[in-house]
């Protein structure tokens, strides 16, 4: 759940990068920010420390790192009140940023203290962490945190209830704390309760605790330790990540190695059965990158193919033709050219050496940028295209979301770029037209000077700018016609920008239809269209025209006032309604605008749901449950639950489900940890069929 830095850049290997590209590429030139990818092509073939920061950039996220509280961006956006970074961190709920100056930067939920401000008050933007420079190196756990400086010890905050800040003691800290005993470390990484780290002479630490398990009579740890301890039989690790309650090592030599909980294989190693040493992870080899998710496991080799292999509940391996559980790799369907790859809880993202990042797996909470909310489906077993993101250079993942870093080349001065707005229609003679260049802007943040000038305007017109200078100068459109104005922007350093210019005009313009959004419904609802995104730069009144442009069969939905901003139907039948508006300014029509009702049935969904908790509750190994028989019982309580819902009787089921299956599954979500009556004695496969089994009970209530 956090980025392991990559290394810096050598001149030297731009040649054999050169070569890797497509030859339309080395035709032209290699820009700055393709030598940039080029490079990270390669570095994998070189034997440098891991833990050097990024050249600076811009970070954006998408996704959901504290819900409710802070919903979450379902496209890419840049972090508000951040600048340039050179590493970043995805946790549980929260997110940190290393800073050009050597500062931590972190924003998200903080009721343990994981941002380190030395309160527990969560923050939407970034704060900074208190004391920490002269960091080279982050990492983000489930509700802890962890930053390396420039002398190679390392510092720790947040939850520290299983160890995993390293201070000998299960106290949490809200501000920074020494790990002990740590010298010359280069990375670190962090899980749900444990860390890492690994020194610069190959070796890797561990502390916290990983995997729990019950032995019978009482609750333990595959591993535990409150202070670092050595990970037995790793020597020459170039790269390390912290899963869910796994973890991996890279070697130098291309393998990889994991240990810790193994129940979806995600250790790699052909099993299902936990190891609290390493093991090698089988058929893959010269590996370049690694990463590690809850419960599945990721990485890139240097052909640039994608493998994973662990949990695929959500399809987080990539691979439509793997199964639930996949204790082998499995290549990652139709992604090439790979250069890194970030994991979160349940999705997987991909960076490839064009810049553009590909995303798979859970997407509910928006971590796929696919722009759906839960709790319409936004699963994808393939990889997804991040469209609304390119020339990126690093990723990370959270549990819910993602973080990209983009590339800021170093230049000399750059010419501003003017703006001189929107072109604007007008209604009468006598406007006052005001010119907007505020959005004019420089690359390198210097001052602006404006000149602006009317370069054209009707025959016989005495419009004349208010000033030339100001960044919004007004006129008087006096005449019908045409205006034309440019505007020309100059930086401190004498550098001129392109012209840029604007158009007003007394020229009917084509109104804009605007159907609103798709919506996902349950039949027998009402639906309300919404038309009143629809505009006319004329300001001319619209009417309104709308249609059904498709329906399922079988239904007799007919259109309610479909003359107006707001007509309505109902959804009678499951399937795809689709919605065409037309606008009309009185002169002409608009483009149609479509958009898509999806009607499902709400008892099929509660349906669908249970039988998903049914096959997660089958793909479970024995080491999760109090007992095996255990299993099976868990499985038959659901399936008398479909039988009521099948048989109308709503009401008993959800009796069951509030009253019985739920208190057996709900021990994690309540406590951070298994309780007693609990049947699913480890949390990752619990919060799986927990989450499962309160989406039903949600539907029921609403059948009900």
């Amino acid at each position: 759940m956090s980025i392991q830095t990559l290394p810096c850049f050598l001149h030297a290997r731009l040649a054999l990068a050169d070569s890797l590209l497509p030859d339309t590429n080395r035709s032209r030139g290699l820009s700055v920010w393709t030598l940039l990818l080029a490079v990270l092509w390669v570095h994998a073939l070189l034997v440098i420390p891991p833990a050097l920061a990024m050249p600076p950039g811009t970070l954006w996220s998408w996704g959901t790192n504290y819900y409710p509280v802070f919903p979450g961006s379902f496209t890419a956006a840049p972090v508000e009140g951040l600048g340039e970074v050179t590493a970043f961190a995805g946790g549980g709920n929260h997110s940190l940023a290393l800073a050009t100056d050597g500062t931590v930067w972190a924003w998200g939920g903080n009721y343990y203290g994981q941002l380190g401000t030395g309160t527990l008050v969560n923050s939407s933007i970034p704060v900074r962490v208190s004391g920490l420079t002269h960091t080279t190196a982050v990492a983000a756990g489930f509700y802890h945190s962890l930053a390396v400086k420039s002398d190679g010890m390392v510092w720790a905050w947040g939850d520290g209830g299983y160890g995993q800040l390293g201070t000998g003691t299960n106290t949490s800290s809200a501000t920074p704390v020494a790990v002990v005993g740590l010298t010359s470390v280069t990375a670190v990484s962090a899980g749900i309760y444990h860390s890492l780290a690994l020194k610069a002479d190959g070796t890797v630490w561990a502390w916290g605790a990983m995997f729990p398990i019950w032995d019978g009579q009482a609750w333990g740890f595959l591993f535990s330790s409150s202070i670092p301890v050595q990970v037995a039989g790793l020597a020459d690790i170039r790269a390390i990540a912290a899963g869910g309650d796994h973890s991996l090592a890279l070697k130098i030599d291309g393998t990889a190695w994991a240990w810790g909980g193994n129940y979806a294989g995600q250790l790699g190693n052909g099993t299902t059965s936990n190891s609290a040493i390493p093991v090698q992870v089988v058929g893959v080899t010269g590996i370049r990158a690694i990463a590690a998710g809850a419960g599945h496991t990721l990485a890139v080799k240097s052909d640039g193919s994608v493998w994973g292999w662990g949990d695929n509940f959500y399809g987080q391996l990539g691979n439509v033709y793997a199964g639930r559980i996949n204790s082998s790799p499995v290549q990652v369907s139709g992604l090439t050219g790979g250069i890194a790859v970030a994991a979160g809880f349940y999705h997987s993202l991909a960076l490839k050496v064009d810049g553009a990042v590909w995303a798979w797996g859970n997407g509910g909470y928006g971590q796929l940028d696919n722009g759906t909310n839960y709790p319409p489906t936004s699963i994808s077993t393939t990889p997804v295209l991040v469209s609304s993101i390119s020339e990126v250079v690093a990723v990370a993942a959270g549990a819910y979301y993602s973080l990209a870093l983009t590339s800021t080349p170093i230049t000399g001065n750059q010419p501003p770029v003017a703006d001189a707005g929107a072109d604007q229609a007008l209604l009468q003679i006598g406007t006052t037209v005001q010119l907007d260049g505020s959005k004019s802007y420089d690359l390198d943040g210097d001052p602006l000077t404006f000149a602006w000038s009317l370069l054209q305007k009707p025959p016989g017109s005495e419009a004349t700018l208010s000033s030339t200078v100001a960044p919004n100068p007004t006129f008087v459109a006096d005449l019908y016609g045409d205006y034309v104005t440019t505007l020309v922007v100059t930086d401190s350093l004498g550098a001129s920008s392109t012209p840029a210019s604007t158009t007003v005009s007394f020229t009917n313009v084509k109104p804009v239809a605007n159907a609103g959004l798709n919506q996902a419904v349950t039949v027998g609802e009402r639906v309300v269209m919404d038309g009143s995104g629809s505009f006319d730069a004329n300001l001319d009144p619209l009417t309104y025209s709308w249609s059904f442009m498709s329906q399922p069969a079988g239904t007799t939905a007919t259109l309610v006032n479909a003359t107006t901003i707001n007509p309505t139907f109902i959804a009678d039948v499951a399937g795809a309604y689709v919605v065409g508006l037309i606008v009309n300014d009185r002169f002409i029509n608009s483009d149609p605008s479509n958009v898509t009702i999806t009607a499902t049935s709400t008892q099929d969904q509660a349906i669908q749901t249970l039988k998903d908790a049914i096959a997660a509750i089958n793909g479970l190994s024995a080491s999760v449950l109090k007992n095996l028989n255990l299993k099976n019982a868990l499985t038959n309580k659901i399936t008398a639950v479909l039988q009521d819902i099948d048989q109308g009787l709503y009401q008993r089921a959800l009796d069951k489900l509030q009253n019985d299956i739920l208190a057996k599954t709900d021990g994690c979500a309540k406590m951070a940890a298994p309780d007693k009556n609990d049947w699913l004695i480890a949390c990752v496969p619990q919060r799986q069929v927990y989450a499962l089994i309160v989406q039903a009970i949600d539907l029921l209530t609403y059948l009900i």
